[in-house]
């Protein structure tokens, strides 16, 4: 009985396969030598820039809470997010465009909130206006407004 090459070569191409992906799937899952969070871009826009206010909104299982927040247009205003709830959330503030995922949207830092955890976000915008903010993770239910006067 006479095997076919392909058949005898089909477990090496498997196994060479397998290896590749783990390779590529494990290489630098680590984030940062010790198993921390990676250290984020300051944002240069507010880099070394103290806070004139700071705000408290509760992240919680679909829901920021207060929805509405006041500032004041130009200050340097931080947001800070308590993750009340049990499942991962973000905060992404639309900049001037008022519009999501575009080049002057402000993110936080972290870029996701585990349950338990905090984070903030540091915005400085100059102009007067009511700006959008959501959770990346739930746009639709998760949203509320920074009004700068």
């Amino acid at each position: 009985m006479r095997l076919s090459p392909w058949l005898l070569m089909a477990p090496v191409l498997v196994g060479g396969v397998v290896l590749i992906v783990v390779a590529i799937v494990t290489a630098g899952s680590s984030g940062t030598p010790g198993g921390g969070r990676a250290t984020p871009t300051p944002d240069p826009r507010v880099a070394g820039l103290t806070p004139d206010t700071t705000l408290s909104i509760e992240a919680g299982d679909n829901f920021f809470q207060p929805t509405e927040l006041a500032g004041a247009a130009g200050d340097v205003i931080e947001l800070k997010i308590d993750n009340i709830g049990a499942v991962t959330h973000n905060l992404r503030l639309a900049g001037l465009d008022n519009e999501y995922e575009t080049g002057d949207d402000f993110g936080g830092q972290p870029l996701t909130i585990g349950a338990g955890e905090e984070a903030t976000v540091v915005v400085k915008i100059d102009e007067p206006g009511a700006y959008n903010f959501r959770c990346d993770f739930h746009p639709i239910e998760q949203r509320g407004t920074l009004v700068l006067a």
